[in-house]
């Protein structure tokens, strides 16, 4: 609850500091890492053992000596379809495929070594975001394609073409009817029971239920239906075989699981090596980033030193006869949301994962395939739902081209060709939206010294994806703690990637102390709607309002006689930012400060990232700070299913109020201040206002509808409301003092 909290501390200190809370994170990881290693080493055509080989390996391994302290290592979903297309690539003996497989990772895994040594972590920033979406949601495309059959119980050697060849994905897809006419109905029954789970509980509130991870309930369903169905008789293909993980692990000690024979195929050995490295890198990369958005410490992570650490950890792997791991995103963002502090939690997992691979494996043998193929469904629709399409439309047609290429040609050829093929749209579109192919790869700047660290940076021409890397090394160039003006009188067109670094960027230089604000740049008009859509020189026929969102809000300061606030005012980001429930919030788009008699209200908007389930998710809200220059005790009022019922604190329950207690959560760090601050009255408007979530901190306090981004009208609905809050207590803090 304190406002400043003191970093965890890492290495041994972390552990003995923060040993419990990362136990319990890392038991939870693992009960979501032990089916989904085995879904994807079966997805990857390796043995199925293999996987939890590699998530044992990015736990008690890799974790030692990673760059990011909360991200979890192990075998993605993401790269199991490239590995599955690897191992039919190089032999039609599945074994043999398996083994060359593995050859190929050892040599991915040098080069992402090689990436780190080089500082190349911050090659995912070249990459067009509308590509890598592209890239992502083909590859959900890819792990539907395969797993929809296992879902319904086809065996393997069903899903063939005329020659005896395995499909290939459009060839999965069109084999869809037929694999439905020819449905095992008792493996379909545990499938689509367990696809009703996976998709059915995020939207149960109950907080017990909450508690338990997904892939728990699919197990506790699927496992005594396989066994009372006898799937591990006749239909024994329906199972998960784990086989002695002792002797497995030993043969490949000894060298017998790897094979470099695949090289005399250069072309497809050079093509995966080079998948599996930067596919690889870039998921993790990705990852990395999005972990520390949602770190509530906020803490920065070492992506060069990240990006060795995997290579080191796929090396033991790939060695092993282990799939390629990366830094996971789903299993991370449920990590941070379980509690964990330092990477003792990505540890504790992988020894849990050890364990349960020694101890009960005839258990995981219980498993069938169909229950893993529910999942990976889950997974595969999180990366190619509709939203993304739509949400990638929104942003501008160009970028929904680049997307919907990426996705094509991976679909019809591969990953790589499709990656490439989204790249090169987007160059060709960069260049004929900036009109000249002057700047392509490098920034053109002009740099002013004001004062000590005190600088302006004039950009001219455009400003893309492709030459924000040049940029971006300028700024960092700079002393640490610098304030940029960045001037954009001269630009004409920015892309929607470097938008989106540029958010990054101010972001990071407000947290290390320094600022970047941006300013003359009301020529530049907006291609698509949403808030990152690429500028360009207006004309009649483009021109858009810049940011429709800033001048909806300049109105309702006008109305409210409030003074507007543009965007990235670092003051007031610094007094949110300090709050339990919205450390991870940190970009504000803008601000409206008024007075209420002698207290001061600040509405704020602001972009962020938060988890949904599994999810890290980008986030618009509207916030209110109210500085009461009250002695208010500080504390957290928050709906009790939605907390984070791992963290500390006791819950403030009231006797005769159990509405109340039942649907809040009521946190603080002096229980006697806040109970006779909370009066029947107060307790009594939150029975009737459950929409509305409460924070107090050295007297500021922050008010959050239980809304996304409010409307104007929303927002004088709000301040009515909170005109009635401040009124009751007012009253309460009175009779406070008078007794």
């Amino acid at each position: 609850m304190k406002s400043e909290k003191t970093l965890p501390k890492d290495g041994i200190e972390g552990l003995k500091e923060n040993w419990k809370s990362d136990l319990i994170a890392g038991f939870m990881i693992f009960l979501l890492a032990m089916p989904l290693s085995l879904g994807i080493a079966d997805q990857s055509k390796f043995p199925p053992v293999f996987g939890l080989v590699a998530a044992i390996i990015g736990g008690m391994v890799v974790s030692l000596f990673s760059g990011s302290r909360l991200t979890i290592k192990g075998p993605a979903a993401g790269l199991a379809p490239i590995v599955g297309a690897a191992v039919v690539a190089f032999s039609d003996d599945p074994i043999l495929g398996w083994k060359m497989t593995c050859g190929a990772i050892l040599v991915a895994s040098v080069l992402q070594i090689l990436l780190g040594i080089f500082k190349l972590g911050k090659m995912s920033d070249f990459f067009p975001a509308s590509a890598i979406h592209g890239m992502l949601a083909a590859i959900g495309i890819l792990i539907f394609s395969k797993q929809i059959h296992n879902l319904l119980g086809i065996p393997g050697k069903m899903l063939v073409d005329e020659q005896g060849k395995a499909l290939s994905p459009l060839g999965l897809l069109s084999h869809i009817p037929q694999s439905i006419a020819h449905l095992d109905w008792q493996i379909t029954l545990i499938g689509v029971l367990s696809l009703i789970i996976v998709f059915g509980m995020p939207f149960i509130k109950n907080k017990y239920v909450k508690l338990v991870p997904v892939p728990v309930v699919v197990l506790a369903l699927a496992i005594p239906l396989a066994l009372v169905f006898g799937l591990q008789g006749s239909r024994g293909f329906a199972m998960i075989k784990i086989g002695n993980f002792i002797d497995q692990v030993g043969q490949g000690l000894r060298g017998e699981n790897i094979s470099f024979e695949g090289f005399k195929n250069t072309f497809v050995f050079v093509q995966y090596v080079l998948l599996f490295s930067l596919i690889g890198s870039i998921e993790s990369l990705l990852t990395v980033k999005a972990i520390d958005g949602l770190d509530p410490y906020h803490r920065k992570s070492n992506s060069n030193k990240d990006i060795i650490a995997v290579g080191i950890g796929n090396l033991f792997s790939g060695f092993l006869g282990g799939l390629p791991m990366i830094s996971e995103v789903a299993r991370s963002s449920a990590n941070v949301s379980n509690g964990a502090k330092t990477r003792w939690s990505n540890f504790f997992h992988g020894v849990w994962l050890l364990l349960a691979v020694l101890l009960i494996a005839p258990f995981l043998e219980m498993i069938p395939k169909t229950a893993l193929a529910a999942l990976l469904l889950g997974v595969a629709y999180r990366l190619a739902a509709p939203r993304h399409f739509i949400n990638t439309s929104k942003i501008g047609l160009e970028q929904l081209a680049v997307f919907i290429v990426t996705i094509v040609f991976t679909l019809v050829e591969d990953l790589l060709i499709g990656v490439i093929s989204g790249i090169v749209l987007k160059f060709a579109i960069n260049i004929f939206m900036a009109g000249s192919f002057a700047n392509i790869f490098k920034a053109k700047t002009v740099v002013t010294k004001y004062a000590d660290k005190d600088y302006s940076i004039q950009v001219l021409g455009s400003l893309t994806f492709s030459n924000f890397i040049s940029f971006q090394k300028l700024i960092y160039s700079l002393p640490p703690k610098s304030h940029i003006k960045l001037d954009l009188e001269k630009v004409t067109y920015i892309g929607h990637g470097a938008i989106e670094q540029l958010r990054h960027l101010e972001e990071e230089m407000h947290i290390q102390g320094g600022s970047l604000i941006e300013y003359n740049k009301i020529h530049l008009g907006k291609i698509g709607k949403h808030r990152l859509s690429a500028l360009r020189l207006n004309s009649k026929k483009n021109a858009q309002s810049d940011l429709p969102l800033l001048s909806e809000r300049a109105k309702l300061a006008k109305e409210l006689n409030f003074k507007f606030v543009e965007y990235g005012k670092n003051e007031i980001r610094d007094k949110f930012s300090k709050f339990y429930l919205y450390k991870k919030m940190n970009i504000v788009e803008s601000v409206i400060i008024g007075q209420n008699g002698a207290k001061t209200i600040s509405i704020v908007d602001f972009t962020g990232l938060e988890t949904k389930g599994l999810i890290a998710s980008e986030t618009q809200k509207t916030i209110f700070l109210i500085n009461t220059y009250l002695p208010i005790p500080n504390f957290v009022l928050e709906i009790e299913e939605e907390a984070n019922l791992l963290a500390e604190g006791k819950d403030i329950d009231f006797a005769g109020f159990q509405d109340f207690s039942e649907y809040f959560l009521l946190k603080g760090q002096n229980e006697l201040e806040v109970r006779k601050f909370f009066t029947p009255e107060l307790i009594r408007f939150f029975e009737d206002n459950k929409d509305y979530l409460l924070e107090a901190e050295d007297g500021v306090l922050l008010v959050r509808p239980n809304a996304d981004l409010l409307t104007n009208y929303e927002i004088k609905v709000a301040l009515e409301r909170i005109q009635a809050i401040l009124i009751i207590m007012d009253a309460s803090l009175y009779v406070t003092s008078e007794a």
